[in-house]
C-alpha cells in the first residue's frame, strides 16, 4: 500500500491499518511528525517506508513485535531520540536506515536481538560515539554506514558476522582508525578476512594499524593526518588505496614491495613527498593508475610496467635537467602511457627539453654516482676506526688492566721500558702505610698479592735490631714496587713522609723501578698538604681504594714475572750446572781406572 507523496502530518495506525494483511507499506514524502497505535496491527508486514517525514522520536510503543519486519526506512528524518529496546522484536530486520536525522545518542543493545541485520546506514547525523558492542550479536552484518557524524572516540567494535564486508565512517573526527575483534577470541584486534571495504577519509586520523585488516581490497584513507606508511606491508590484497592530502614524506621501498602485490589504483598526492628511491614501485606489476600530484619531487623514475597506463605529475617542482633525462625520454616517448600536464619548476613543458645537452655529462654523473657508492662507506669505515682509536687511547689503561687479568695477556705500548725483567729483586713489593691502617692491609692488600709476589711488610720482614731508616731505603732499593697506602695518617705517622720521599727518589733514580700510590680516602686530597707531596700528586698516577676495578689495577701493576718465578728458575738451573760437573767428574773418574786395568 502506498500512501507516498501527501501531506499527511500524523496517522493512527491502529485505526487506519487495523486488520490488514499488508507485507508493504509505503509513507515516505509526507510530513508525519507522530505515530499512534501499534504497528504490530499489520500483521505481516516486511517493508516500512518513512522517509522524508518529520518524527522526532521512536519509541518502543510503537515498533514493538514487528517480527516480520526485514526492512525500514527512517531516514530525512528529524529524529533525535531512540527509546531503548525499540528493535528488540525486530528479528528478521535485515535493512535499516537512519540516514540524516538529528540522533546524538545509540542506547545500549540496541540492536542486541536484531540477529538477522545486514546493513546499518545512519550517516548524517551527529553521533559522538558508539558502545563496542553496539554490533556484537548481529551475526549476518554486511554493512556499517556512519559517515558525516561526530565520531571521534570510536576506538574498538565487536563483529560476530563472518560476512561483514563493507565499513564506512569518512567525514568524522576520528583520531584513530577503530579495530575489529571478535566477541570470543579475546584478541585486541582481529584481522576480519571478509572485510573488503574500508572508507575513513576526511577525519583526522594519524596511525592506520594494517595488520588488523590484512584482506582489505578498496581502502580509502585520504585527507587525514597520516605520516608513516611502514607498517602498510601487510596490506597483501588492497587494489585500490588512496592516500591523498595526507602527511607522508616517504615510501618505504620494504613496504612498498608487499603493498604492490595486486596494487591497481595507487593516490597519493597532495603530500609531502620529496624523493622516492630507485626500484620503488619495480614489483608493481597490476599497478595501472598512479597520481604523485601537489607533492615536492624533483626527480622521478620511469615507470616501465606493461600494465601502467597512467600517471599524475602535475604541481611537483619536477627538474628540467640531464638529472631528469629518463623521466623526459619516457614521457616524450612512451605511447601507452597516458601524463597529466607535467610541468618543470620554471613552468617550461618538460618535452621542451633538449636531451643532446646531456650527452657531455654522462661521465660526470657515472663519476658522482662511484663517489656515492664507493667513497661514502670508505669515509664511514674511516670515521668510525676513528671513534674506536680515540676510544681506545681514553681508556687505553681501563683495557689493558682487563686484558692481564682476564685473559692474562699484557698490553703494552713498544716504548715500553723492559729492564725491570732482567733485574734481580729481592721482593716484588714493599707496602709503606701508617699503623691505623693496618686492617686495610692485612684484610685487602695481601690476600691479593701472596701467595703469588713475595711482599714485604715491615712488622713482619725487617730484620730484628737493624736500624729503622736503613731498613727501609733498602727495602725500597730491593723492591721492584713500591706500595704507598697514602692516607692521613700516613702522613702524620713518623716514617710516612721519609718513605713517600725515598720511594719517589729511587723511582724517579731507577726507570725500572714503579711507584703505586693507593689513596684510601678522597676527601684526603683536599687537605692542606706539603707542596713537594702536592706536586708529587699532580705528576703521578693514583688509584682509588674504592675504584670498581681496584684488584685488577693493583696486580696489573705488580711485575710481570714474579721474584719467587725468577728465584726458581734460577735455582733449577744452578742444579743443572752442578749435576753436568758432577756427571763429568765421575766419567772421567772411571776412564782413569780403565786406563789402569789396561795397564
Amino acid at each position: 500500500m502506498n500512501f507516498g507523496n501527501n501531506r499527511l502530518q500524523a496517522i493512527d495506525v491502529s485505526k487506519t491499518f487495523s486488520g490488514l494483511e499488508l507485507d508493504t507499506l509505503n509513507l515516505y514524502d509526507n510530513a508525519i511528525s507522530s505515530i499512534t497505535g501499534k504497528l504490530s496491527e499489520i500483521k505481516f508486514l516486511k517493508l516500512l517506508n518513512l522517509k522524508n517525514n518529520a518524527l522526532k522520536k521512536l519509541s518502543y510503543e510503537t515498533f514493538s513485535n514487528l517480527s516480520s519486519l526485514r526492512s525500514l526506512d527512517l531516514s530525512n528524518n528529524k529524529i533525535e531520540i531512540i527509546e531503548a529496546g525499540t528493535f528488540d522484536s525486530s528479528v528478521n530486520l535485515r535493512t535499516i536506515k537512519l540516514s540524516r536525522n538529528y540522533i546524538r545518542y545509540l542506547p545500549k543493545g540496541l540492536f542486541r536481538k536484531a540477529l538477522s541485520l545486514k546493513s546499518v546506514f545512519m550517516d548524517g547525523n551527529h553521533i559522538e560515539s558508539v558502545d563496542e558492542d553496539l554490533f556484537a550479536n548481529c551475526e549476518n552484518l554486511d554493512k556499517i554506514e556512519m559517515q558525516q557524524n561526530r565520531l571521534s572516540n570510536v576506538t574498538r567494535l565487536l563483529i560476530s558476522s563472518r560476512k561483514f564486508r563493507y565499513f564506512k565512517v569518512r567525514d568524522n573526527k576520528l583520531h584513530l582508525m577503530p579495530i575489529f575483534s571478535r566477541p570470543d577470541d579475546g584478541k585486541a584486534c582481529s584481522s576480519i578476512t571478509s572485510l573488503k571495504d574500508i572508507d575513513a577519509g576526511h577525519n583526522e586520523i594519524v596511525y592506520f594499524s594494517a595488520s588488523c585488516y590484512k584482506h582489505v581490497v578498496y581502502l580509502y584513507l585520504s585527507y587525514n593526518l597520516i605520516n608513516d606508511i611502514s607498517n602498510f606491508d601487510e596490506l597483501h590484497y588492497v587494489e585500490h588505496l588512496f592516500l591523498r592530502n595526507n602527511k607522508i614524506k616517504t615510501l618505504p621501498r620494504t613496504a612498498m614491495n608487499s603493498l604492490c602485490t595486486k596494487l591497481v589504483w595507487l593516490d597519493i598526492g597532495s603530500n609531502l613527498i620529496e624523493r622516492i628511491d630507485e626500484g620503488t614501485f619495480s614489483h608493481c606489476q597490476y599497478l595501472t593508475l598512479l597520481k604523485l600530484d601537489e607533492n615536492s619531487l624533483k626527480v622521478f623514475e620511469p615507470l616501465y610496467l606493461k600494465s601502467f597506463k597512467d600517471i599524475h605529475l602535475s604541481r611537483n617542482p619536477l627538474r628540467c635537467d640531464c638529472e631528469n633525462k629518463q623521466l623526459i625520454n619516457w614521457l616524450n616517448t612512451s605511447s601507452t602511457v597516458k601524463v597529466d600536464h607535467t610541468r618543470c619548476e620554471n613552468g617550461q613543458a618538460l618535452s621542451t627539453f633538449r636531451l643532446e645537452n646531456c650527452t657531455n655529462l654522462v661521465f660526470i654523473s657515472d663519476l658522482k654516482d662511484v663517489v656515492m657508492k664507493i667513497g661514502i662507506p670508505i669515509a664511514a669505515i674511516v670515521f668510525v676506526t676513528c671513534i674506536i682509536a680515540i676510544l681506545f687511547f681514553k681508556f687505553r689503561y681501563e683495557i689493558q688492566v682487563i686484558a692481564f687479568y682476564r685473559w692474562n695477556i699484557r698490553l703494552a705500548c713498544c716504548c715500553t721500558n723492559k729492564t725491570d725483567e732482567n733485574v734481580q729483586w729481592k721482593y716484588d713489593a714493599f707496602i709503606c702505610f701508617a699503623e691505623e691502617d693496618i686492617v686495610f692491609v692485612q684484610n685487602r692488600l695481601i690476600p691479593m698479592l701472596e701467595p703469588k709476589y713475595n711482599i714485604c711488610i715491615y712488622y713482619r720482614d725487617f730484620p730484628v735490631g737493624e736500624d729503622i731508616a736503613e731498613s727501609i731505603l733498602e727495602t725500597i732499593d730491593n723492591s721492584a714496587v713500591i706500595i704507598i697506602l697514602l692516607s692521613e695518617n700516613f702522613m702524620n705517622s713518623r716514617w710516612g713522609t721519609f718513605e713517600f720521599r725515598s720511594a719517589h727518589y729511587s723511582a724517579m733514580r731507577k726507570k725500572n723501578k714503579r711507584l703505586l700510590i693507593v689513596i684510601l680516602n678522597e676527601s684526603f686530597l683536599q687537605t692542606k698538604m706539603d707542596l713537594t707531596l702536592r706536586s708529587i700528586l699532580y705528576t703521578k698516577s693514583y688509584l682509588k681504594a674504592d675504584d670498581s676495578l681496584f684488584k685488577e689495577k693493583l696486580i696489573h701493576s705488580m711485575p710481570s714475572i714474579p721474584v719467587k718465578s725468577v728465584n726458581q728458575n734460577d735455582n733449577e738451573k744452578t742444579r743443572g750446572s752442578r749435576n753436568n760437573v758432577y756427571e763429568t767428574e765421575s766419567t772421567m773418574e772411571l776412564s782413569s781406572i780403565y786406563d789402569t786395568i789396561q795397564l
